[in-house]
């Protein structure tokens, strides 16, 4: 009855390639999920999603995913949105997907930001929006991501969602290529 202990017990059991261990990690997430520990609730759902310790089973990996996403856990939201975005396990629901991925990425969840600048981006899914797409990348720079650093600076030269500068623009690609982003190296050549 000791549910944080319960929680790094089973993160230790989770890192072994052991399966009986992993399924230590199963048991251990399970208690600690049933306590309400919400770090626990993401993972048990992860192992339902992934059959890492137990079956795959993506009706309780949604419920245990809603559980974490109720306790405002950020990887959660991310999560529970790539199984709607995706229609992986559970019926396709855009909105809810936009939904989630925006709570996740207000609490600075740098994949959800990335996700949602792309959806913005392309526009397939939801509605085109450079200016979504150029918030949620430049978000994205406070978080040092080079893929976020090249496309803030594409977004400058373009003018996509932002005032057009080309200068700021190749500022930033050049940052991005000193850091090694291979498509900001294309860029120059």
């Amino acid at each position: 009855n000791y549910p944080i202990a319960q929680l790094n017990l089973a993160m230790l059991y989770e890192l072994s390639t052991n399966e009986e261990k992993v399924k230590q990690a199963f048991y251990w997430y399970e208690k600690a999920s049933q306590q309400g520990v919400i770090i626990a609730q993401n993972n048990l759902a992860k192992m339902y999603y992934m059959g890492r310790g137990t079956k795959t089973d993506k009706e309780k990996a949604k419920y245990w995913f809603t559980k974490a996403s109720e306790g405002l856990n950020p990887i959660a939201q991310a999560n529970l949105a790539m199984m709607y975005l995706l229609a992986d396990g559970v019926e396709e629901n855009i909105p809810k997907a936009v939904d989630l991925l925006t709570k996740s990425a207000e609490q600075n969840n740098l994949s959800a930001m990335i996700k949602l600048a792309d959806l913005y981006e392309k526009g397939k899914v939801v509605s085109q929006d450079y200016n979504k797409a150029f918030y949620w990348f430049n978000k994205s720079v406070e978080f040092d991501s080079t893929l976020a650093i090249f496309q803030v600076g594409l977004y400058y030269y373009h003018g996509y969602g932002v005032e057009k500068d080309e200068a700021k623009g190749i500022s930033y690609i050049r940052i991005a290529k000193d850091k090694g982003y291979k498509r900001a190296e294309n860029f120059f050549k």
